[in-house]
């Protein structure tokens, strides 16, 4: 299969093949369709899979459709870490080179003002950490009335790291109406499954891997070293490995 039998914008498909993406993989496979169709989802597969663009190329293709003349937010993108959200950003970025689409970045640590700035120019899909959202929301700096589609990154490090309460606050203000939901998860554990029931509504599910397995390409070491040392063996292994 190619990307083109997905039925993507071929602006989407120019951008891909400039970075040599060529055939999807099967999360891609199963994920696009899917939500294309506007399906609630949750989908489980291991990291590395391609999980960032099952569910932002539909969501970019759908956006690209509508040709509105003023950007307004209708996708929302949660993830649990500043990094993640950062990563995310960028490959939206790098699959919508070609259309007049706008992403917009929420995470602590930085410059609350030069974020909203930027939002206020117009976007129309907005990544966020969960913690920095819900207080703008509730200072009802960022417009999410038109918010058609939620997308959960990272499911089940987002329960690891506490951040329940305040994702099931973040839905109270968006809109429930025809809201899409996506929940996408390294693993499906019993919480994860628990998450999904109360978020989504009716979800179709895809399961890649039925257990965690890391990829064949990443390569795993540990060393026990005590907390004090653990800078010195990173530079360590920097200078031995020849790490870029």
């Amino acid at each position: 299969m190619k990307f083109e039998s997905l039925g993507l914008n071929p602006k989407i498909i120019r951008s891909l093949s400039e970075h040599s993406y060529t055939a999807p993989s099967s999360i891609q496979q199963q994920a696009i369709p899917l939500i294309s169709q506007r399906n609630d989802l949750i989908a489980c597969a291991q990291t590395g899979t391609g999980k960032t663009a099952a569910y932002a190329l539909p969501l970019i293709h759908a956006i690209s459709a509508r040709n509105e003349k003023w950007r307004k937010v209708s996708v929302v993108i949660l993830a649990p870490t500043r990094e993640l959200s950062i990563q995310i950003v960028e490959n939206i970025e790098k699959y919508s080179k070609y259309l007049p689409i706008k992403v917009g970045l929420i995470h602590g640590g930085t410059c609350t003002k030069t974020q909203l700035k930027h939002i206020y120019k117009g976007v129309q899909i907005l990544v966020a950490t969960p913690g920095r959202l819900l207080g703008l929301l509730r200072k009802r700096a960022i417009d999410v009335r038109a918010v058609d589609t939620l997308v959960l990154d990272e499911a089940d490090k987002m329960l690891e790291m506490g951040f329940v309460n305040s994702v099931a606050k973040i839905i109270s203000f968006l809109p429930s109406r025809s809201r899409q939901s996506l929940m996408f998860s390294a693993t499906f554990s019993e919480s994860v499954k628990k998450l999904a029931h109360d978020l989504l509504h009716q979800p179709k599910l895809i399961q890649i891997s039925k257990k965690k397995v890391t990829l064949d390409e990443i390569k795993q070491s540990v060393y026990h070293v005590s907390r004090m040392d653990k800078r010195a063996l990173l530079n360590r292994l920097f200078e031995k490995e020849s790490w870029k």
